[in-house]
């Protein structure tokens, strides 16, 4: 959305396990998500709001440990807090509210249009998040996503989950580094 509403300012991307528009659409059987009624999405909003507020999400926090090996370059007590912030009460309400607006979001995305031939690079690992039936999925959907530009690639990396930002700070700072390097060839010639 943003380089279609501001392209002088987008040279090139890096996605980093990417939200494809069609990924609630293709984990369920017969795109049923599509034809939920509108009112679904608002209630989930609604809920969200109401359990913030309420305090219920703070009931069924998980007291996991965050999971191991640490991400290099970042200390133990970084990586729990990390792990502590995106499993707040907070974030679980974000998410349901994100849902929420997930059709109206991906309304909007599709009408961007495509990047042209922008340099992009989808950097994407097997996504255990989802359930296993849907990981193929997963990946398919990120091979779509570079399909987005004329130069895009998809990088499918040894790592896993849904923490890919801080198990690949190498592979995500070489895809940058890429890009950038093809932003500057293409504006030699």
């Amino acid at each position: 959305m943003y380089a279609g509403s501001y392209p002088g300012d987008v040279a090139g991307l890096v996605f980093v396990n990417g939200v494809h528009p069609d990924l609630l659409l293709k984990m369920r059987p017969g795109g049923r998500m599509g034809s939920l009624p509108e009112f679904v999405f608002h209630s989930q909003d609604e809920m969200a709001q109401l359990f913030n507020q309420v305090g219920f999400y703070r009931l069924g926090l998980s007291n996991r440990p965050a999971p191991v090996p640490l991400p290099e370059g970042i200390t133990s007590s970084e990586w729990n807090t990390i792990w502590r912030l995106t499993r707040s009460a907070k974030a679980r309400s974000a998410l349901l509210q994100e849902i929420a607006a997930w059709q109206r979001s991906t309304a909007e995305a599709r009408t961007g249009g495509n990047l042209g031939d922008r340099p992009l690079i989808v950097l994407s690992g097997e996504n255990t998040a989802l359930p296993s039936e849907y990981r193929s999925v997963w990946m398919e959907l990120q091979a779509d996503l570079a399909r987005l530009s004329g130069q895009g690639k998809l990088v499918s990396l040894p790592e896993s989950g849904d923490d890919l930002i801080y198990r690949a700070p190498h592979d995500i700072a070489e895809a940058t580094r890429q890009v950038v390097g093809d932003i500057r060839l293409g504006r030699l010639h």
